[in-house]
């Protein structure tokens, strides 16, 4: 938007979208870092990720290796074997998820009652601790 010039603040320039937000500054880099891409070397650690893939790899294999035995053709069975693997993974991933919300549900509901009762706590030795002095004078 068009603003009076007392109005801006030369710290903080204004740009409601009319003008180039590059025009003047640093050049954006196109280029990847490797450490943007450091979270496809720890998959292993995105809850649920290993145990699912664990579960659909062999369900898919099994799958596909009992299509190959009926029907003899190879394509058709890495076909069901590739299809299988992403199913059972896809199903055993949103089990898993689902266990994992429900336990970290859990366990925050026990520790906010856990705040709870100690905040208690710490009020009621406050009000006794303000009681007794109160006798005492």
């Amino acid at each position: 938007g068009v603003m009076a010039e007392d109005e801006k603040s030369p710290a903080a320039p204004v740009n409601d979208g009319s003008e180039n937000p590059h025009v003047g500054g640093e050049p954006v880099s196109r280029d990847i870092d490797a450490s943007q891409l450091n979270f496809l070397f720890q998959l292993a650690k995105v809850p649920c990720f290993r145990d699912s893939l664990l579960f659909g790899m062999p369900a898919g294999f099994a799958l596909g290796a009992f299509r190959f035995y009926r029907i003899r053709d190879a394509d058709k069975a890495a076909d069901l074997t590739v299809k299988g693997m992403l199913l059972f993974s896809a199903a055993a991933w949103t089990a898993c998820r689902y266990e994992y919300r429900q336990r970290r549900k859990t366990i925050r509901e026990a520790f906010d009652e856990q705040q709870r009762v100690m905040l208690t706590r710490i009020m009621m030795e406050k009000e006794e601790r303000e009681a007794g002095k109160g006798r005492e004078q």
